[in-house]
Formats: C-alpha cells, structure tokens, sequence
C-alpha cells in the first residue's frame, strides 16, 4: 500500500444489525472515486457493511460516466488523481449534477498541502484527511445524508 493512503478497516463481513438501525446508510447508494484500489476497497467495506450500496470508480472519466447515467445519494472521493482530478470532478458535479451539490465528501493525504486546504476551506467542501478512522468516514457520510440543505451546497 502507498505511503499516507492507508485507511484502517476493521469491518466484520455483512451489515451490523446495531449500525443498520443507527444509520442513514441504509439503502443509500454512494459513489467512491479513488485511483487507488486499496483505498476503494476499503470504503466500499464500510459503507456496505452499513447497508448502503456501492459503486466504485478508479478514474473522474470514469466516475462521470457513471454519474451522467445512476443517481447517487452521496459521492466520496479522493482530490489527487491522474488526469481528470477531484477538484474536475466537483465542477462536473456543479455544473452537470446539481443534486449531488451538497452530496460530496473529499479524501485527500495532502494534509499540508496550501492549495488544497485553500480550496477545500475557499469551496466549503467537506474533506477528510487520509488516514482516517472507520467512525470518522462514517460519521461524515451519516451527517451528509442527514442535512436537508447543507450549508456547502449553496
């Protein structure tokens, strides 16, 4: 695994009956966009063993793809990618799939990273730091689905 996108799991297999009842996830269907399997993999475990259904992207052109034709309760994705980066796929987003506005979750390893702390602070999007906890990814994703009319949405 690449140094700084480690994202500890802990995950038994199947939904949690206790997390089934305590969740939002539950039936929700998520996107997550990160060029590193690992990182992809580890997300869809913790979602789904929530009860949400996951889809999963390694490439924006390939999450466009997917976003042009599926609705997507929730989008969590990494910022730094080859080619079409995190930051295309949020003016994608934007400009092309307005219902998932205030619906994305950025992950990113460049904690120290000016630019995209500017940009996530200038933008008002949500981020989480690579590595982060299970209970950290999953309290974010819950209060997400949770906001009728996220403040970072307008």
């Amino acid at each position: 695994m690449v140094a700084g996108t480690f994202l500890p799991l802990s995950v038994r297999t199947g939904p949690d009956r206790k997390s089934l009842k305590l969740t939002p996830l539950v039936g929700k269907d998520i996107l997550v966009v990160d060029d590193s399997l690992e990182i992809v993999h580890l997300v869809r475990d913790v979602f789904t063993s929530c009860g949400a259904r996951v889809t999963s992207a390694t490439s924006v052109t390939d999450a466009i793809a997917l976003v042009s034709h599926q609705r997507f309760d929730l989008l969590v994705q990494d910022v730094s990618m080859p080619g079409l980066n995190g930051w295309d796929m949020l003016e994608y987003v934007r400009t092309c799939a307005p219902e998932l506005v205030g619906r994305v979750l950025l992950l990113t390893a460049r904690r120290y990273d000016d630019g995209i702390v500017a940009a996530i602070h200038r933008g008002k999007v949500p981020c989480l730091f690579k590595p982060c906890t299970i209970r950290e990814l999953r309290a974010a994703a819950c209060t997400m689905l949770s906001m009728t009319d996220p403040a970072w949405a307008a």
